[in-house]
C-alpha cells in the first residue's frame, strides 16, 4: 500500500499519543502495579502500522473485570473487555466461546484502557482514579494502598 506524507504523519502523531498515555497510566497506576494487583500489557492492535492497544491484567484481587467495568460504566467510563467477540456472531456461527478457553479466561482478568492520541492527561487520571477504587477496596493492602494512590 502507497502512503501519503500526510497519514505517515498522523500515524506518528498517534503512536506519539499512545506513548503520552502509556506514560501517564503506568504513573498514575504504579501504586496498584508495584503491589502486585495489576499489570498492563501492550498488546498489538495492528502489527503492519505498528499501533498497540493498552490492556490492564487483574493479577491478585477479588474483583473481576466484569465488576470493575460495571463500577467504571456507573461512574461514565466505558472499558472494553478483550473478548473473541465474533465468537457466535452472524458471521462466525460456527464458532463459541467455548472454542476458546484461554481467550475466555483471559477476559475475565483482562481490561482494554482508552489510549488515542487526543486522551487529556485529566481523563487519563480519571480512568486510573475510577479503576483504582474497586480494586483498592478488595485489596489485603488497603490502608497502604490508600495512602499511596491520588
Amino acid at each position: 500500500a502507497v502512503c501519503g506524507k500526510a497519514s505517515i504523519l498522523g500515524l506518528a502523531e498517534e503512536i506519539r499519543g499512545r506513548q503520552v498515555c502509556l506514560e501517564l497510566y503506568q504513573q498514575c497506576l504504579k501504586p496498584l502495579i508495584d503491589s502486585g494487583l495489576i499489570r498492563l500489557v501492550l498488546k498489538p492492535e495492528n502489527t503492519e502500522w505498528n499501533v498497540q492497544t493498552l490492556v490492564m491484567e487483574l493479577l491478585s484481587t477479588s474483583k473481576s473485570c466484569a465488576e470493575v467495568q460495571h463500577h467504571a460504566r456507573m461512574q461514565g467510563i466505558e472499558m472494553g473487555g478483550t473478548a473473541q467477540a465474533w465468537a457466535g456472531t452472524e458471521a462466525y456461527p460456527e464458532y463459541s466461546h467455548a472454542d476458546f478457553p484461554i481467550a475466555v479466561r483471559a477476559e475475565k482478568r483482562t481490561l482494554s484502557l482508552p489510549m488515542y492520541k487526543g486522551l487529556k492527561p485529566q481523563q487519563v487520571q480519571e480512568v486510573c482514579s475510577v479503576l483504582s477504587a474497586p480494586l483498592i477496596e478488595s485489596s489485603t493492602t488497603t490502608e497502604t494502598l490508600k495512602s499511596m494512590c491520588p
